[in-house]
């Protein structure tokens, strides 16, 4: 068999040989409880998915509860007990596999963390997730308390594949749980044979609630949308009414639940703010962002009322006119090649045209509101690197009202202004970040997810790793 040429090369070379009996269920989803004893599983509560004992993937380790200071009444079941990989030196690899995949599709990888104080030695470790060799991403557990969870969206070359954990010599790696999800070949059009996601923050506007979770089967992918609000500097708006969307033009299929509420700045000549930094390491020294926001109206304006928007990325519009999204219908701003910058600041702002301040649901970082209009436009191509040589960014707008989206446009993705007059929401934002996958021997500027989209992996992974891998 050729060698694949894929960013994220899902090899299996160096690692433990691991057994897996276990398939995933009907939804093509796998759901492993790390750490639960026997080979009996169960059914969540509120999820109604089905969760496995990891013995079937994994002969790493040994199984430990959490303390039980740390468990209470409202907790899922799976954060009860943990996998540790106690024992294992600096630099060892432990690893769970997942067969039965289905070759070329993308998949969601979900590892889910709860230290609890397991070992009752209070030691809050940091160490190092991979999917194959390749890096993905590092654990760092600031207390025993909160859950975290790491995740990425990838394309599976192989029926099967195996996710890592490994000991950086800054304590003993342990997990908590271990979801895979399978995703339709049209969503995410980031993710390619070449290239991969991990994810930074998927957020929800205008819940009122901090425990208002978004998950399956609400969304039917079980992506996690975590709630995100600011009372002080923002109103709340939501509706009851359905928000539709194009089947076919839909790249990302946000949830219902998260597209019926939104926020705008309770400051009427205020913007819609968020700023946030990703961190350059050794293992990603310069991380890509890739940022995916939805949009929706759900009011009816008044006559002539009019709230135009323009989405303004480091001081940049990312829209050459005033851009006013349709009511009850998600449409959709993203960018394909990842911005690469060490901060961001994302404002969404009024045009000079519109007479209502900007709305929407879901960004990154803890938001500011700048007294002056808001403003906001249609949407343009906007260059990704500073390179003039390489590929630019293409920012696309997703409705669903007929003539909005004319062929042109289409085809040279160079909107036109049109007249209809709606206010509107941002519903949702998520954001995911090209995070660099890095072999076990990185050259000089590493080997970057979302950055190299168009590098064959056979020109820069090591020759003993592809012949160990039998690729």
């Amino acid at each position: 068999m050729a060698a694949m040429p894929w960013l994220l090369l899902l090899c299996v070379a160096a690692c433990r040989t691991l057994q897996a009996s276990a398939q995933p269920d009907s939804k093509g989803f796998i759901s492993i409880d790390c750490g639960l004893s026997g080979e009996r599983g169960y059914v969540d509560d509120a999820t109604k998915i089905s969760f496995a004992p990891d013995a079937g993937f994994t002969d790493a380790g040994t199984n430990h509860n959490i303390s039980a200071e740390y468990v209470t009444p409202s907790m899922a079941k799976s954060w009860y007990n943990v996998r540790s990989l106690a024992g294992t030196s600096a630099g060892r690899r432990s690893c769970y596999t997942l067969r039965s995949l289905v070759s070329g599709l993308k998949y969601i990888f979900r590892a889910k963390f709860k230290y609890g104080n397991y070992d009752d030695l209070d030691r809050k470790p940091i160490f190092d997730l991979h999917i194959g060799v390749n890096y993905w991403t590092t654990v760092n557990i600031s207390d025993p308390e909160t859950v975290t969870w790491e995740e990425a969206i990838v394309v599976v070359p192989d029926d099967f594949v195996q996710v890592c954990l490994v000991n950086t010599g800054a304590g003993t790696p342990f997990i908590s749980g271990l979801d895979l999800r399978p995703l339709k070949r049209k969503l995410y059009p980031q993710v390619t044979a070449e290239q991969g996601l991990v994810l930074f923050k998927r957020l929800n506007f205008g819940v009122t609630n901090a425990a208002t979770f978004v998950r399956y089967p609400d969304d039917p992918h079980d992506r996690i949308w975590e709630p995100w609000f600011d009372t002080v500097t923002w109103a709340t708006i939501s509706t009851s009414s359905k928000v539709e969307h194009d089947v076919n033009k839909d790249f990302f299929e946000a949830p219902t639940p998260v597209l019926q509420t939104a926020i705008w700045p309770r400051n009427a000549s205020g913007n819609l703010d968020f700023n946030w930094r990703l961190e350059p390491t050794p293992n990603d020294p310069s991380p890509g962002c890739i940022f995916i926001l939805h949009f929706a109206e759900l009011q009816v304006l008044p006559s002539k009322a009019v709230r135009e928007l323009n989405v303004v990325l480091n001081d940049k519009p990312l829209y050459t006119s005033g851009f006013m999204p349709v009511h009850l219908y998600d449409s959709t701003a993203f960018n394909i090649i990842p911005f690469r910058h060490s901060g961001y600041n994302l404002s969404i702002k009024a045009t000079a045209n519109s007479t209502l301040p900007p709305s929407r649901s879901s960004p990154s970082s803890p938001p500011r509101t700048l007294a002056r209009t808001p403003r906001m436009g249609p949407i343009e191509q906007q260059p990704a690197f500073d390179d003039s040589n390489d590929t630019h960014v293409s920012t696309n707008t997703l409705v669903g009202t007929p003539g909005y989206v004319d062929p042109e446009y289409q085809a040279t993705m160079q909107p036109t202004t049109k007249s209809d007059v709606y206010n509107f929401g941002v519903v949702l934002l998520e954001l995911v970040t090209g995070k660099a996958a890095i072999l076990r021997e990185p050259k000089k500027h590493g080997l970057g997810v979302g950055v190299l989209a168009n590098h064959v992996v056979e020109e820069v992974v090591d020759v003993g790793k592809k012949s160990s891998s039998g690729k």
